[in-house]
């Protein structure tokens, strides 16, 4: 229709600029043709803890394996390698049930020992071996020749008439550098009591202050036989001592006080009566009326003797 006015047409809806990415770790998205925005999470996920099994194993023995401490890696001031000592007890520790052994494999163990057998073999790890060459340690290691306790490492009760308690009777040591060095055994005549040096064809004597100082490289320990601990006799106990008197505060000196005369002392027996008196006379009369010789009448001639 001419002459009429149409309305103006509607402004174009503002175009919003872009917003960034929030940063805290929640974005949101919208689509169109998907309907309402929607929230999703772009945060990364928590990270669990591992995962601990706990398993426990019980293995036989033949011997058992003891690690060394490394050696030091600096020299002294004569520019000569420090040679460490530890003692034996220290090694034992790893069955002790309480410290932790870190395995290649990433497992921590712990060692306990059920049961003592009659003779134990100690294995001392000093050689170790990588990708290129075989070193050694050289570590002193100080063990007892007798008497080696072992019941703090077992784990529960000991049997009843079992000794706990080990000798020395076999120590094998290795001399030198790995690639060329020798073995030597110390060995005990149980019949003398007395330790021998073994190498080759080559047997001589050797006293234990010298095998305390070598290099053991395996050990073989015999249990003691059981004693059963002894009980004092009772003539070799202690005889109670008398109680003594209380002093009273105001005397000077404590006197002992007379003892009684004994029934046998001159002093403690009662005056003889008077009829007492005539039985003695009469008794003494009588043994020396006895004693007497018998004398014969005069002018008689003697009897002659019996035949």
């Amino acid at each position: 229709i001419l002459g009429e006015e149409y309305p103006p047409p509607p402004p174009p809806a503002p175009t919003h600029p872009k917003q960034p990415p929030q940063t805290n770790g929640v974005s949101a998205h919208s689509e169109a043709q998907h309907g309402p925005p929607k929230a999703t999470s772009s945060a990364s996920p928590a990270p669990q803890a591992p995962k601990v099994v706990v398993a426990t194993e019980r293995t036989p023995f033949l011997l058992l394996s003891l690690d060394l401490p490394p050696c030091p890696l600096f020299k002294d001031a004569q520019e000569r390698n420090i040679i460490p000592q530890v003692p034996l007890f220290r090694l034992l520790e790893k069955f002790d049930s309480v410290k932790f052994t870190d395995m290649p494999s990433g497992e921590r163990k712990q060692y306990a020992l059920r049961r003592l057998p009659q003779f134990l073999i100690l294995h001392i790890k000093r050689f170790t071996k990588n990708n290129f060459f075989v070193e050694k340690n050289n570590t002193i290691v100080n063990f007892p020749v007798k008497n080696l306790e072992m019941r703090d490492y077992v784990k529960g009760e000991v049997a009843a008439g079992v000794s706990t308690k080990y000798d020395l009777v076999c120590n094998i040591v290795h001399d030198g550098k790995p690639e060329d060095g020798r073995y030597r055994v110390h060995i005990l005549h149980k019949a003398n009591q007395q330790w021998y040096e073994v190498e080759d064809l080559n047997v001589r004597d050797t006293l234990p202050q010298i095998i305390a100082l070598s290099e053991a490289f395996i050990q073989i320990y015999e249990r003691q036989a059981y004693s059963a601990p002894r009980q004092q006799p009772l003539h070799s106990l202690p005889h109670p001592q008398p109680s003594e008197q209380a002093v009273p505060l105001n005397s000077q000196s404590a006197s002992p006080s007379p003892r009684a005369p004994s029934p046998r002392h001159p002093a403690a027996r009662p005056p003889p009566s008077s009829k007492r008196l005539k039985t003695r006379k009469k008794h003494r009369t009588a043994i020396q009326t006895a004693q007497e010789p018998v004398r014969a009448p005069s002018g008689a001639s003697p009897s002659p003797p019996p035949s």
